[in-house]
């Protein structure tokens, strides 16, 4: 599938997203908002027109999304993986595919373990059928592209077409 068709597709799954506010862009506390460079880059902020090198920049800039501009967000994160013109498509599609993976959402063992399974199935729950599909899609041209490897990207396609974790 040529790039522009699966932008295409992209642009139609998600042409009826719509900004939720700025109450939902962060997961962090409102309090902190003026320390908050996430939410100070999206405020506002259009996915058609999201600054997505300037995004790129943050210490974590995909977890410190809340679901609803996770969603929102998602079309301009998916074009920029697939636009062969941006610099940091191979760093984005490394991000997206990890994100995505449901092995990002438990971690059980190590230093630093974690249980985010319901923040990930939130996350996916905002997606439509189509737009889950759409995103598979993107993940498996990824995959083909040598920027995401065949496991991660098998998880995450298979969590994404289900919507959830397990």
């Amino acid at each position: 599938m040529s790039s522009t068709s699966l932008a295409d597709a992209i642009r139609s799954a998600f042409a009826d997203n719509t900004y939720r506010g700025d109450d939902h862009i962060t997961v962090f506390d409102p309090g902190g908002r003026k320390y908050d460079e996430t939410f100070q880059l999206l405020r506002g902020c259009d996915w058609r027109e999201m600054p997505i090198a300037q995004f790129f920049q943050g210490d974590t800039p995909i977890p410190d999304l809340a679901p609803e501009a996770f969603h929102y967000y998602m079309p301009a994160l998916l074009l920029a993986s697939i636009n062969d013109d941006f610099d940091l498509n191979s760093d984005l599609a490394f991000s997206l595919g990890f994100f995505l993976s449901p092995q990002a959402a438990r971690q059980t063992e190590g230093e630093f373990p974690y249980d985010q399974v319901e923040a990930y199935n939130r996350r996916l729950s905002l997606f439509t059928e189509t737009q889950r599909e759409v995103i598979a899609r993107v993940l498996l041209e990824l995959k083909s592209r040598g920027w995401i490897d065949e496991t991660c990207a098998q998880a995450a396609m298979e969590a994404v077409r289900r919507g959830r974790f397990e």
